[in-house]
């Protein structure tokens, strides 16, 4: 059993649904990324998703490409951020997951990017761009295996039954679906077919579901727990919070949201 595993069996003990959060390490810095992931932890998140930042992010919307572009024009690069990693990992007890695009797996190669990764602390690895067509020639599905590190795999918003099968088969952890199509950012409204397709997903795999992609309020949490899902997922919202009210602000937000989890 995996750490995530272990994690969702407690999110199911409690009779809830959990929350993952998200962070561009470097954004507004180092150290602000560091006290970023304790709020987060101290609010009680149940997941902590550490984005490595990359240049051409093609799933991330205006308010994480922004924080992104930031993170690099600090001059962070990958290693600085298996060095976050590593250190938070150390203090936080709860699992933290690295996001990234596949170009620096590929940099890096895939052996040794999952073995670093878990090597630095991280629990799984969520990588959107990573295409299973390319999987006979990266090998990194198999050497996420081999290096005992599980891969959240991302979904379409709609998806054939057949795709359905051939991604969980290959993911055996958490399946992440977005609530739309398009780019992350936080939104008033959710689409309204959520239900639909985590019914789909379950005819196919019983593998948790978690639902990212313009989540921003107790509201939403609300409707994707009513969806099915176990996990909800928040970014661009608390980038949003940090910037409009602070630390103080995020926390206080992510006790909204980890409340309306718990009710």
């Amino acid at each position: 059993m995996t750490t995530i595993d272990r994690q969702l069996e407690r999110i199911a003990e409690d009779n809830r649904i959990g929350l993952m959060t998200h962070i561009v390490i470097g954004y507004p810095s180092l150290d602000e990324s560091r006290d970023l992931v304790r709020t987060m932890a101290r609010t009680g998140v149940d997941f902590i998703e550490l984005q490595i930042p990359f240049t051409d992010p093609i799933a991330d919307g205006p308010t994480i490409m922004k924080a992104s572009t930031e993170a690099l024009q600090n001059g962070v690069e990958p290693q600085q951020c298996f060095d976050v990693m590593r250190e938070l990992a150390a203090e936080v007890d709860i699992p933290l997951l690295f996001m990234t695009y596949y170009n620096i797996v590929h940099a890096m190669g895939p052996k040794a990017f999952c073995e670093a990764a878990v090597a630095a602390g991280a629990k799984g690895l969520i990588v959107p761009d990573m295409p299973l067509a390319e999987e006979e020639f990266e090998h990194f599905y198999a050497a996420s295996e081999a290096a005992g590190i599980p891969i959240v795999a991302v979904l379409a918003p709609e998806n054939a039954p057949e795709r359905l099968k051939e991604i969980s088969a290959t993911s055996r952890s958490i399946l992440y679906l977005p609530s739309r199509t398009g780019v992350t950012g936080a939104k008033a409204e959710l689409a309204k077919h959520l239900g639909d397709e985590v019914a789909k997903i379950k005819t196919v795999t019983n593998q948790p579901v978690a639902i990212g992609f313009g989540v921003s309020s107790g509201q939403h949490i609300e409707l994707i727990k009513s969806a099915g899902a176990e996990i909800a997922v928040v970014g661009s919202a608390v980038i949003d919070t940090l910037e409009a009210s602070g630390l103080d602000g995020v926390e206080t937000f992510l006790k909204e949201l980890t409340g309306a989890c718990r009710s």
